[in-house]
Order: C-alpha cells, then structure tokens, then sequence
C-alpha cells in the first residue's frame, strides 16, 4: 500500500467523510503513478468530486491557513520577475509579497516540509502560504509564466499610463514604458537595461503653432540613471527638469525659453 504524506493522506479522508467522494473513483486516482498532493487535488476537482472552491475551503480550515481571492490587480505581482522565481513556478506556487523576512505565496495544495524548508533556506526567509482555488492559481501561474518569457526576451513593460507601475518596475532595473498627458500633447517616457531614461514629445495638442510642432514633436531627450538614485522627480517633472537631460528635445525646450525670455522683455506692459 502505497504510503502519503499528511496532506495527501488527509485530504483523502476529506473527500471520502465530508465530500462523500465516490470511492471507486478514488480508487482510479490511487492508480496514478507519482501521485501527490498537486495531482490529487487536480484530479479531484476535474473528476467532480468536490467543488473546487468547497475543497479550498476545507484545505484552509483543516490546516489553518488564510483561505483568499487572487483576483487582485495583476500588477501586484508584476515586479517579481526580475528575482529568481523558478522554484516557485516548479512547485506551482505563486509569488504574492517579498518581504525581507518573509515570501508570501498561494497555492491550491499544501507543499511538504522538505519543499518548504528547501525554499526557505534557499532565500533565507521564511515562508507564509495562503490557499485559493486550483482554477484561479493556474490561470495567475500560466499568465506569470508567459510574462516572465517576455521579460527575458528583453521587452520592456508597457505601463499604459501607469506611473506607479512604472516607477516599481524601473526599480527593479527592468525595461519599462509609460506614457504622460502633458499640455494637451503625449509624453512617451522609457527606461532601458543600460538605466538610460528617455523622454519623447509623441504628440502635441492641436492648437500649438506650427512652428512649436516642428521644434518639438518627436523630439528625445536622454539622461542615465544611477542605482541609488529615485526616477521620480526626473519622470514627473518635465520641464524643470531638462537641465538634466541631452538631446534635441532639451535643446528645443532650451530655445523656447530663451525666445520667451526676450518676448517678455520686449513688452511694455
């Protein structure tokens, strides 16, 4: 007889006394070869046994962990990619909060010791688990997976219009993109592997003078980005910042004011 570990043994025993699982069922999953805590709780649910959201639930009560709904932003675990995150992926566990001290992950089913302790000790943090459904787990994994590929393809992250994003993603030293409303016109700002920050005028509005358009539009200007230092105040201010940055934008932006300079100069009031 073959012998499991505690979860896999007590989730049988869930699905036997508080599921009434049929047991000639049970009895074909036990003829799987390799069998374990993430197939049987796979299998469970994709042979109907119990529902996967009610199985979620009595893996939560029975080991006392925090049962959640991942349906959060998926943002929220965007800036993970750029740490090692392959043992996660391996053991199907999803990276939720890096912490100093702590990694918090979700999973469908209950790792062994050994797993957890081998992650711990690999990182030196210790490990806090929460449980969701198998469905929505899988969906979040399959998509981490595919955003993962993307990063190491060198793609930068598109931000939309998403400034926070942006700044958690540079921090981490990794491509990104964003785009910024400015006096009725579109700002396209990037943020490269080499930590170079770069600003382009995508668009003006269309009242702006001809002359302005042709000065300005499509237009960049770059600045390099030291490790220590805060993106911010070079992403959201524009214009005091051009000091900082070289190339035609900066140069056209230098030229404006100059020609602005004189215009106020020159009248009487």
């Amino acid at each position: 007889m073959t012998k499991f570990r505690e979860f896999e043994a007590s989730l049988l025993g869930m699905l036997v006394d508080k599921c009434n699982a049929d047991r000639a069922c049970i009895a074909e999953v036990l003829k799987l070869k390799g069998l374990d805590g993430r197939t049987l709780v796979r299998r469970a649910v994709e042979m109907k046994m119990v529902d996967e959201g009610r199985l979620a639930r009595l893996i939560s009560q029975y080991w006392e962990l925090p049962l959640v709904d991942i349906a959060f932003p998926y943002r929220r675990f965007l800036v993970h990619f750029s740490r090692p995150i392959e043992d996660l992926l391996k053991h199907e566990l999803l990276p939720l909060e890096f912490r100093p001290d702590e990694l918090t992950v979700v999973s469908y089913y209950i790792p062994s010791t050994a797993t957890i302790r081998k992650i711990e000790s690999a990182r030196g943090v210790r490990l806090r688990l929460y449980v969701s459904a198998v469905s929505p787990v899988t969906e979040a994994l399959l998509r981490l997976r595919e955003e993962v590929k993307r990063f190491r393809s060198a793609e930068p992250v598109d931000c939309k219009t998403d400034k926070e994003l942006f700044y958690e993603v540079t921090a981490e030293a990794l491509p990104a993109v964003v785009r910024e409303r400015f006096a009725g016109g579109t700002i396209l700002i990037t943020f490269d592997r080499s930590r170079t920050l770069t600003k382009t005028v995508e668009s003006l509005d269309a009242s702006e003078p001809a002359a302005v358009a042709t000065l300005l539009l499509g237009k960049s200007m770059s600045r390099a980005v030291s490790p220590d230092e805060d993106v911010r105040p070079l992403v959201d201010d524009f214009v005091e910042t051009v000091g900082f940055f070289e190339g035609d934008l900066a140069e056209a932006i230098l030229k404006l004011r100059v020609a602005q300079m004189m215009f106020d100069s020159d009248d009487p009031k």
